[in-house]
């Protein structure tokens, strides 16, 4: 089934039809109501963030007699109520419109972006571990219609072959990769302890991602100890390496969508 068909069966399965365009009633209508009746006067599916929003409120201090020019009404009414309409693209002009209640938000793809990113020092398996390990944080809690990110490795060429169906989770896992594919250090300095709030991943799952990280880049090793208490990492490592150990740990503790 094609993510276009997926996306209108759940849409249709939550949202009350509207006979023909019809006329809506005076009163309290759901939100729902209002997306349905927006499908049959644009033609176009329309996506809702999730099943909630289509249960928010909206008063019609009238009736509302629906033809194919009321678009723009049903766009007004639903972004009083901070609903806001944003328009979909699948390869042609116009698809369908994504309901969301973040005027910010960017809209669902439904074709994945693909990146290849050519390794220099690291294997492409590892590369594919250190991905799969923040994907696990950044993909907790997919919308329905959203497909988790898929990674491959190319052994032949060094490389790693990236899909993902958000433009901001793609930043991240690129980020990963230009923080670990970096040169090892040669000789040995005198370690430094130094320690780490955790600030959006939870402590253990930090600690674990770091650690990867830090394997896949080679050279001087590095340790770090939990503190649960506190939520933070204890961190041994060479004086000069503390810059890149700061710097891996700013793309790996941030707040998911960030």
């Amino acid at each position: 089934m094609s993510a276009e068909i997926l996306l209108l069966s759940l849409v249709l399965s939550h949202i009350p039809f509207v006979e023909d365009l019809g006329t809506l009633p005076a009163g309290n209508l759901p939100a729902g109501v209002l997306f349905q009746a927006y499908t049959a006067v644009s033609g176009n599916p329309l996506i809702p963030e999730n099943e909630r929003v289509g249960n928010r409120s909206i008063r019609l201090a009238v009736p509302l007699v629906l033809h194919r020019d009321s678009e723009a009404i049903l766009r007004a009414l639903l972004r009083k109520q901070g609903i806001f309409l944003m328009d979909l693209r699948s390869g042609r002009p116009k698809f369908g419109c994504y309901a969301t209640t973040d005027p910010t938000a960017a809209p669902p793809l439904f074709r994945p972006l693909v990146r290849v990113h050519r390794l220099r020092y690291i294997k492409p398996d590892a590369a594919i571990d250190l991905l799969r390990q923040l994907a696990s944080q950044l993909e907790r809690s997919l919308r329905e219609f959203e497909e988790p990110s898929r990674f491959v490795a190319d052994e032949r060429t060094g490389a790693v072959v990236v899909n993902c169906f958000s433009r901001e989770r793609l930043r991240r896992y690129l980020e990963l990769l230009e923080a670990c594919d970096i040169p090892p250090e040669e000789g040995t300095h005198r370690p430094i302890l130094r320690t780490w709030k955790a600030r959006y991943v939870d402590p253990k799952s930090l600690a674990e991602l770091l650690e990867k990280s830090w394997q896949a880049r080679g050279g001087q090793p590095l340790t770090v100890v939990v503190q649960v208490s506190s939520g933070s990492l204890l961190i041994r490592v060479s004086r000069h390496l503390w810059p890149e150990v700061e710097g891996l740990l700013g793309v790996l503790d941030r707040r998911p969508g960030s």
